[in-house]
Formats: C-alpha cells, structure tokens, sequence
C-alpha cells in the first residue's frame, strides 16, 4: 500500500512562501510521520534569443546562497497570473526585452523532496528593448552566445541547478540558433 497523506497545515506562512506539515502514514514499520515541504507560487524561466543569437542572462545577488549569480530571466507567477504573461512580465522587467515569440519548452518539478511549485520553461524571440526602460535595482544584464553560455555553465558560473535544466531543455528541442 502506497503513503497516505493524513493531513496537512501551514506553520509558517509569508508573502513569498508558507512552509506545510504533512501528517504522512507510511504504513508499517515506519508508521505515521511529519513532512514538511515549502509551498510557494509556480514561477517560470525564459531563455530568450535575440536575431544576433545573445541570449540575456541576469546578475544579481541572492541572500539564500550569499553571493551574486548569474541567472536566466525568472520569478514568481502573480495571482491569476498565465504561465506565458509571467514570462513575458519578467522577460520585460529583468531586461527590457519585448518577447514577439515565446515558446512553452515543458514544466519540471524543482525539488521533489521539499518544493510543492512547479517551473514553466519558455523560449523566447525578442530583439526590441522597451522605450525608457530602466533594469531593476541590484540587476545587471549580460548578453552571451550560446558557446559562452556552455563555457559558463561548465565552469560553474551559470550554476543555477533548474537554469542550467532549461537551458538543456531548449538545446534538446533544438530552440538555440
């Protein structure tokens, strides 16, 4: 006989996330045990590629591993929110890129063991920068190729684990020029 959830409940909850416990029947001989698992909004990553073929990757500095990353453009879906609008949103507001393409490459569960949200991965074509658009603060923009983007992959600058996944994901179905 598979797990059964026997219930569940928030014990912490904020804007970004609410941390669940899990009453779980494993049945015998572990019996009935806690699990916690964190459950926050679907977000979704865009690997966008203009017709020079750069593609934008983000700089910022993330507190959870305390230095600056370099990332795809990403982030939480709002309320209500479609997969492709979110992707377009932060395509826009992380680079100032206007999407004329954008491309549903699949969804991947980040972290089986902990995560409850899912990832949507896009493809995107875009080559026009917003009018007056200005990068949010603490963000920076690099423009690399797709040989620039496996040597920093390779080398562990662009080691963002799901990042690295939708990258893979997009040269698998042959997206990258």
């Amino acid at each position: 006989m598979p797990p059964k959830i026997l219930g569940a409940k928030p014990v912490y909850q904020c804007p970004w996330l609410t941390v669940v416990e899990k009453a779980v029947d494993f049945g015998a001989p572990l019996g009935i045990q806690n699990y916690y698992s964190l459950k926050s909004q679907d977000y979704t990553a865009i690997l966008c590629q203009r017709s020079d073929l750069k593609i934008p990757l983000v700089r910022q500095f993330r507190p959870a591993v305390e230095r600056i990353t370099l990332e795809l453009p990403a982030g939480l879906m709002e309320v209500g929110e479609t997969h492709e609008d979110c992707s377009r949103r932060e395509l826009l507001e992380e680079t100032g890129l206007i999407a004329t393409q954008m491309t549903h490459l699949g969804s991947m569960v980040p972290d089986t063991g902990r995560n409850e949200n899912i990832m949507h991965v896009f493809f995107a074509r875009g080559d026009q920068i917003q009018a007056n658009w200005k990068p949010e603060p603490g963000i920076t923009v690099s423009w690399v190729s797709v040989e620039e983007l496996k040597t920093l992959t390779l080398n562990g600058e662009f080691s963002h684990a799901l990042h690295v996944a939708a990258f893979s994901l997009a040269i698998l179905k042959g997206k990258l020029g």
